[in-house]
């Protein structure tokens, strides 16, 4: 009983699950319908509006906000109102032009709008129809509409936009010329500010009441940017003319109208005003009559970066692109005026780097919005504004007169700027979308200023660890390729200043990192390669020829062993590394090749043996490892090459005796003769055995006279015995050589016979 019961709930859950699944199927049907039918509706909409409404209704579909039902209801109802709007607007647009034809071809103009607008969804055979008629019927007319229209389009906008701003900024310098001129108590400039908000409320109570009147709309929002303007020109009368009010009490009211304004222009959707509001609150922060303390210097900071944010944060439209940029080019302009003026009393400079990265921080944050938002277009001036800021702290950590000649303060002031700004770039760039490659620029930011201002510290340990930092940043995200141009500026940099830091001991620190960083090679490999060889070589020669030579009296000449051994070396890490070995790196070797020619043969100037001879070693060395195929570096003749390498270097050595030169000779001669048996060349055996015969010729001629008795049986005994050395391998190889034609004489001769035998 108990297990038929059981089954029997199975069977309802799962009737249940499939009721459930087939509603769930239903559901994303209707809503798939829904979604297409809004999307229809968006490629038919010419109204900016109305596409903003279709994408929060589908928004709402989406988020489970409405249902499909009530979404389908929304749409057909507002596509209703749509249809109305434009409808009217193409009505007004053929009554205002008309087209030069019969009144039949307007109305069949006419017509053919208001039935594009009713039916979004038309074939495309019908549209190229309806279009070609149109362009038959408004041929002749077109060119002479578009025309006229480009014109009171300009006409319309010099009217409106530009006489209103000069209207405005007339009737404020009256105002404030006025204030200056006429007015002199308290009572006075009290009813400044009370004549500005008094036009400021009326102006909003009539926009209040029209509404749908587009052009009272603008003009009243004029006369709402005038009363603004006059609140922010009444407190200038009110501090500078009247003396009614002190410094903070002017910044404080300052403070207060700039964020009524931007609440206002958030209200109202209004960039004229937020860019009067703005505009206003900058010029009344000027520091007219100097800042008197540090903390007054804050205090404006702080309500300049309160105001900066604000506006930031108050505007809900997306595309204020003209007020932002406006918005950047106020904040630049007032920070090199604040400055200046700074600089000249003799503000705290930590102050001045404080107020420096708020700015930074300030267009970090409106950079971040507005990308978010889709205008990518004030990307671009961010970038160029943020460079500037950055440009300023270093001028301000390096040239200031409190870090002049101060080490130590110079030391705090970049520990100061260092932080605060890594840590603006890395709060920013973990608020930035992944998959934004403008995210990226934060790095830019933020390695630049560690590398502008440690590079040119007076603390070699500063330097470095700056440089090293940046490097190792730059290193870990160089596999995105966001990072290829910083990671070029970067390692070209820590080269250069490497070279600089020619009386430290830390120049090898950075040559080491470069040396690893070759692990961490993702892009522009050859760029890398070739500007990290050259850096090391450059470390190289500035410490061999400053710090070790004085420190610790080494020889310069020591330069060319240890620059052709970490030539050496570097060939064989860019060739053998698991992300290069699979790269062409035949025009890096070649470079690298060159290179270590130089120096084989600049080591004669030093006109050392010992070196000489070290030389000889490590070339014949990198000649046995250099000339190979794998390396697209195989030469046929590489052991002639080798042998005349080792000829030039015995008799270029600055050996003392020419004993010597001799019995180097006769050895290299030998070893020709091996390698030309070994390898089956007989070019090679005969370059030794010409050389062996020219060895015994320079004994009897010049060695025999030039040395003393002892010398010459050591020079005879050893040269003979070399001379015996390569008889005996003729004698041998020729022995090996018969036996081997004997044999394959015998098997030709056996296959010959065979041969003869299965023809009988």
């Amino acid at each position: 009983m108990s297990e038929l019961v059981k089954k029997k709930n199975q069977n309802i859950d799962e009737l249940n699950e499939a009721r459930r699944l087939r509603q769930r199927a239903g559901l994303l049907e209707q809503k798939s319908h829904v979604r297409a039918r809004l999307r229809q509706l968006m490629e038919v909409s010419k109204d900016p509006y109305y596409d903003r409404y279709l994408a929060q209704m589908m928004k709402d579909l989406e988020s489970g906000k409405a249902t499909p039902e009530q979404v389908e209801r929304e749409a057909q109802r507002s596509y209703y109102k749509y249809r109305q709007r434009m409808a009217q607007i193409e009505q007004k647009k053929i009554m205002d032009y008309p087209p030069p034809g019969t009144a039949a071809d307007v109305a069949a103009i006419s017509g053919q709008n208001l039935t594009r607008i009713a039916n979004p969804v038309v074939e495309p055979s019908t549209w190229r129809h309806e279009s070609q008629e149109r362009k038959s019927i408004t041929a002749v007319s077109g060119a002479k509409r578009a025309e006229s229209e480009r014109k009171k389009n300009i006409e319309f906008k010099v009217g409106v936009h530009v006489f209103s701003m000069l209207g405005a900024a007339f009737v404020l310098m009256a105002f404030v010329i006025f204030g200056f001129y006429f007015l002199n108590g308290l009572v006075q400039g009290l009813c400044l500010y009370g004549t500005a908000l008094v036009l400021t409320i009326i102006s909003q109570l009539i926009l209040w009441k029209k509404k749908g009147n587009q052009f009272s709309y603008k003009f009243w929002h004029v006369i709402t940017g005038i009363g603004i303007g006059g609140l922010y020109a009444a407190n200038l009368i009110n501090y500078l003319a009247l003396h009614t009010i002190n410094g903070v009490t002017a910044m404080v009211i300052t403070l207060v109208i700039a964020v009524g304004a931007l609440f206002l222009s958030r209200k109202k959707d209004s960039t004229a005003i937020r860019i009067i509001g703005l505009m206003g609150c900058y010029i009344c922060f000027l520091p007219v009559q100097g800042i008197q303390t540090d903390f007054e210097f804050l205090m404006i900071s702080a309500m300049l970066l309160f105001i900066n944010v604000w506006s930031v944060f108050a505007e809900k439209r997306n595309g204020q692109s003209m007020a932002d940029i406006v918005h950047l080019a106020l904040n630049l302009v007032f920070t090199f005026i604040f400055m200046r003026v700074t600089w000249s009393e003799d503000i705290s400079v930590v102050y001045r780097v404080l107020y420096v990265i708020t700015s930074f921080a300030f267009v970090n944050i409106l950079s971040l919005k507005k990308c978010i938002q889709g205008n990518t277009f004030l990307f671009s001036a961010g970038c160029i504004v943020n460079g500037i800021y950055i440009y300023l702290l270093f001028m301000l950590g390096n040239f200031a007169l409190e870090v002049k000649g101060q080490p130590e303060m110079a030391l705090f002031v970049h520990l100061i700027m260092e932080a605060l700004v890594i840590s603006i770039c890395g709060v920013i760039f973990l608020l930035w979308p992944k998959d934004s490659g403008r995210r990226w620029a934060q790095l830019y930011y933020g390695v630049s200023t560690v590398l502008l201002l440690g590079s040119f510290s007076n603390y070699p340990l500063e330097i470095v660890l700056c440089l090293l930092v940046s490097l190792l940043i730059t290193k870990i995200f160089a596999g995105h390729k966001e990072m290829i141009v910083l990671d070029c500026i970067v390692v070209f940099w820590v080269g250069i200043r490497g070279f600089l830091l020619m009386d430290s001991w830390y120049c090898w620190l950075l040559a080491i990192a470069l040396i690893l960083s070759a692990v961490r090679i993702k892009y522009m490999y050859l760029y890398h390669e070739i500007v990290i060889t050259i850096s090391i070589l450059l470390i190289c020669w500035s410490a061999f020829s400053f710090y070790l030579y004085k420190e610790y009296d080494l020889g310069r000449g020591w330069l060319y062993p240890v620059s052709a051994g970490l030539l050496l070396i570097l060939f064989l890490l860019f060739n053998h590394l698991p992300g290069l070995k699979d790269k062409n790196q035949q025009v890096y070797n070649r470079i690298n090749l060159v290179f270590m020619l130089l120096y084989y043969l600049g080591v004669w100037f030093c006109q050392s043996y010992v070196l000489s001879s070290i030389m000889m070693v490590m070339g014949a060395a990198a000649m046995i490892i250099v000339f190979r195929k794998r390396y697209s570096m195989e030469l046929s003749g590489k052991y002639l090459i080798l042998v005349g390498f080792l000829t030039y270097f015995t008799l270029t050595g600055h050996y003392g005796s020419p004993v010597i030169v001799s019995i180097f000779l006769m050895v290299i001669s030998l070893f020709c003769v091996g390698v030309g048996f070994k390898f089956s060349d007989k070019k090679e055996r005969i370059c030794g055995l010409v050389m062996a015969a020219f060895v015994c010729l320079k004994l009897i001629v010049y060695d025999f006279r030039e040395v003393g008795a002892a010398y010459r049986v050591i020079v005879f005994f050893a040269v003979g015995i070399i001379a015996l050395l390569i008889s005996f391998i003729y004698v041998k190889l020729e022995k090996i050589s018969n036996n081997l034609g004997e044999s394959v004489g015998v098997e030709t001769g056996t296959q010959e016979y065979e041969a003869k035998k299965d023809e009988c």
